[in-house]
C-alpha cells in the first residue's frame, strides 16, 4: 500500500511509527464521515456504531501524536476530533 508524501510516493512500511499514526488518522476520520452519512461518496451506508468506532480511535491516536507532535498540530488534530464528535451528535 502506497501513500503520497511531500509529493512523492511512499510506501507505508517505509513511513515513521508518527507519520503513520497521521496516515491513519485521515483515513479513520475520512471512515467516520463516510459511517455518518456526510460523506461524498454515493453508497455510503450510514452506520453509527462504525462512525463512533472511527471516532473512538482517532480520539486514542490523537493521544498519542500529542506527546510528538507540535501544539499547533494537536491544536489542530483536537479540532478534527471535535468536528467528529459534534457531526456524531448531529447524525444521532
Amino acid at each position: 500500500m502506497s501513500y503520497e508524501k511531500d509529493g512523492e510516493t511512499a510506501e507505508l512500511g517505509d513511513l515513521e511509527v508518527d507519520e503513520l499514526l497521521r496516515f491513519f488518522v485521515g483515513a479513520l476520520a475520512g471512515k467516520a464521515l463516510e459511517h455518518m452519512g456526510v460523506s461524498a461518496k454515493k453508497d455510503a451506508v450510514k452506520d453509527l456504531r462504525k462512525a463512533q468506532l472511527a471516532i473512538n480511535s482517532v480520539s486514542a491516536l490523537v493521544d498519542q501524536l500529542a506527546s510528538v507532535a507540535t501544539g499547533d498540530e494537536v491544536k489542530q488534530l483536537r479540532a478534527l476530533l471535535s468536528d467528529l464528535q459534534l457531526s456524531f451528535v448531529m447524525a444521532s
